[in-house]
């Protein structure tokens, strides 16, 4: 699902493999659509036309990278094909940060506070304290993230977060305060959870975050790198996420805590590091 150049590296590695591909995205900025061996210029949120073209075509796997509002069609074709993939309900709590956030809360994984927003008027009655971190529930890639100070920049950044939104959902947060910000791939199959690895992130910081570097392995101990696998094993449990790669971004704090930003049941971005 998706030919951005996002999806690019999924398409070619599928290639080398011998695969044959069948990519769906919309026409407009569809790179890899050159590189497929079938491109089909339907949106990837058209789960019923990707299904009845699916059928004809006699798929044996779907699957996606770097984006999340690629999953839920990725997983009702999966269902409804009987393929590998996550349940519907997985689905909408791992792609929806709000949903996301009461499920992690109430399996008492650390994770930021949060209240959810549907209109641009901010209101401090959850003794929030700033900076906050506004956020659209349902996209990825630090689109629409903002830091704010004050309830005016509050207000505008939740305007931006509601336009970014494809739901029109928006989640304040607390601002975790991070030392080193780390993101974990992992592969589950039935429910069984293999860590692959722990990526150093460097992002441009306040007020957007958004990635411009990975370092993979982080240069971390063992003893840190264990307690990190162990919170992303335990988080992927709280989400339901027992199939496929998963993406989870985490913080450590000052005083060596570690907080739960992100689960994604999807691979992360690929960036290219020459060393």
């Amino acid at each position: 699902m998706g030919a951005s150049y996002l999806q690019v590296p999924l398409i070619k590695k599928a290639n080398e493999m011998g695969l044959e591909t069948h990519v769906f995205a919309w026409e407009e900025g569809a790179i890899g659509k050159d590189i497929a061996d079938y491109f089909y210029p339907i949106s990837i949120l058209d789960k019923v036309a990707i299904l009845e073209r699916f059928k004809k075509i006699d798929i044996h796997g779907i699957t996606t990278i770097a984006t999340d509002i690629a999953m839920p069609t990725v997983n009702f074709i999966a269902n409804e094909l009987h393929l590998v993939g996550n349940s519907l309900k997985a689905t909408l709590i791992s792609t929806d940060k709000y949903e996301m956030r009461k499920a992690l809360s109430s399996k008492n994984i650390p994770c930021p506070r949060f209240s959810f927003y549907e209109v641009n008027s901010f209101k401090n009655n959850e003794v929030f304290e700033f900076p906050l971190i506004v956020k659209p529930t349902d996209r990825s890639g630090s689109r629409g993230v903002t830091k704010v100070n004050d309830i005016i920049g509050a207000n505008i950044a939740i305007r931006k977060a509601l336009d970014n939104s494809i739901n029109k959902r928006v989640i304040v947060e607390e601002f975790i305060d991070g030392m080193r910000e780390f993101s974990v791939e992992c592969i589950s199959y039935k429910g069984d959870i293999y860590p692959l690895a722990v990526t150093d992130k460097v992002t441009t910081g306040a007020p957007y975050f958004c990635e411009l570097e990975h370092h993979q392995p982080a240069q971390i101990t063992d003893e840190l790198k264990t307690r990190i696998f162990q919170l992303t094993i335990n988080s992927l449990k709280a989400l339901g996420l027992e199939n496929g790669a998963s993406h989870t971004e985490i913080i450590l704090d000052k005083n060596d805590n570690l907080h739960v930003v992100e689960v994604a049941g999807r691979m992360g971005v690929i960036l290219l590091v020459v060393i």
